[in-house]
């Protein structure tokens, strides 16, 4: 994390989908699908 801000980048600008905890396996595929960008699993997230 200390990178990104010493690096003034922002993550919410590449990441293209996100999921929640539950969804992961959906996450994982779509990943694997290589049809995406980056994607965050978020715990907490709905």
């Amino acid at each position: 994390m200390e990178r990104l801000v010493r690096w003034n980048l922002h993550p919410e600008d590449i990441v293209t989908h996100r999921f929640s905890l539950n969804q992961a396996s959906e996450a994982y595929h779509l990943m694997a699908s290589g049809r995406c960008g980056k994607v965050a699993v978020c715990p907490g997230a709905e």
